[in-house]
C-alpha cells in the first residue's frame, strides 16, 4: 500500500509541474510565418489559444507583427521581450478585451499601432505610457465607449488618430491636450453629441476632421478657433447636420460662417 502511495504521489507531482509549465502558451513567428521565415515581418493567424496567458518566442529581426483572428481576450505577454525592435504592431478580428501597460510596455521604436475590427472594451490610462514615439494610433472598429483621459500623454509626435466605429460619447479635451502636432482626427461612426470650445485647444496642426455618422446637435462658436492648417471638415450623417466641408484656402470668416449654419440648421430641426 505505502508502494503505491509513493507512485501516485510521485504522478500527482509530475502532472502538477507540467501543468504549471503549460500555464504560458508560447508561439514561434518563424513556425507560423511560413511564407518566407527571413522576412523582418511576422504574421499570426486563425489561431485559437485556450490559455490565459500566452506570449510569442524572441525573434530580435522582427520590425512589423500582425496577428489576425486570434482567438484570447487577452494581448501576448511583454512583445518588448519577445519584439525589441518592433515598429509596427496590428492587430483584426481578434477577441481581445482589453489593454494593460504590461502588454506593450517598452516598446520605444514602435511608430505605428493598429488594433482594428476587434472586441476591445477598455484602455487602461497607463497602457500608452512608454510609446512616446508613436505616429499613427488607429482603434477602430471595437467596443470603446470612453477615450480615457491622459491616455496619450508623451505622445507628441503621434500625427494620425482614428478612434472610429466603436460607441464614444464624449471628446474629452484633456484626451488631446499633449497631441501637439496631431494632423488627421477621425471619431465617425460613434455616438458624440457636442464638440467644445476646448475640444482641439492644443490641436494647432490639425489639418483633417472626421466627425460623421454621430449624433452631433451643437459645436461651440469656438470649437476650430486657432486651427489655422484645417482644411477639410466632414459632419455627414449626424442627427442634424450633414455636410462636408473642403477648404482648399482658409478664408478670413469661414468658421464664423460654419458655426452659423451649423447651430441655425440643428435649431431648425429643434435639437439644441
Amino acid at each position: 500500500i505505502a508502494f503505491l502511495m509513493l507512485i501516485q504521489s510521485s504522478l500527482s507531482a509530475r502532472n502538477s509541474s507540467n501543468k504549471n509549465n503549460s500555464t504560458i502558451y508560447t508561439l514561434n513567428c518563424d513556425k507560423t510565418n511560413i511564407s518566407n521565415p527571413v522576412l523582418s515581418s511576422c504574421n499570426i493567424e486563425n489561431q485559437h489559444i485556450a490559455f490565459d496567458s500566452w506570449q510569442i518566442e524572441k525573434n530580435r529581426k522582427v520590425t512589423k507583427l500582425t496577428l489576425k483572428n486570434i482567438q484570447n481576450e487577452n494581448l501576448p505577454l511583454n512583445l518588448a521581450d519577445s519584439f525589441p525592435n518592433l515598429e509596427e504592431f496590428s492587430t483584426s478580428e481578434t477577441s481581445f478585451r482589453s489593454i494593460k501597460r504590461e502588454n506593450l510596455r517598452y516598446l520605444r521604436k514602435l511608430e505605428i499601432l493598429r488594433l482594428q475590427r476587434g472586441e476591445l472594451l477598455r484602455i487602461r490610462r497607463d497602457s500608452f505610457d512608454d510609446l512616446e514615439n508613436l505616429r499613427v494610433i488607429d482603434l477602430s472598429g471595437n467596443y470603446l465607449n470612453i477615450i480615457q483621459p491622459e491616455l496619450f500623454r508623451d505622445m507628441e509626435k503621434l500625427e494620425e488618430l482614428n478612434v472610429s466605429d466603436n460607441g464614444i460619447e464624449e471628446l474629452n479635451p484633456r484626451t488631446f491636450r499633449y497631441l501637439m502636432n496631431l494632423k488627421t482626427f477621425s471619431a465617425d461612426g460613434n455616438k458624440i453629441s457636442m464638440i467644445s470650445s476646448d475640444t482641439f485647444a492644443y490641436n494647432r496642426r490639425l489639418s483633417k476632421i472626421s466627425i460623421s455618422g454621430n449624433v452631433l446637435r451643437f459645436i461651440d462658436a469656438m470649437a476650430f478657433s486657432g486651427l489655422r492648417e484645417l482644411y477639410s471638415i466632414n459632419l455627414s450623417k449626424n442627427d442634424c447636420i450633414d455636410k462636408e466641408y473642403s477648404i482648399s484656402k482658409m478664408k478670413s470668416g469661414f468658421m464664423a460662417f460654419l458655426i452659423k449654419d451649423v447651430q441655425a440648421t440643428c435649431q431648425l430641426k429643434g435639437k439644441i
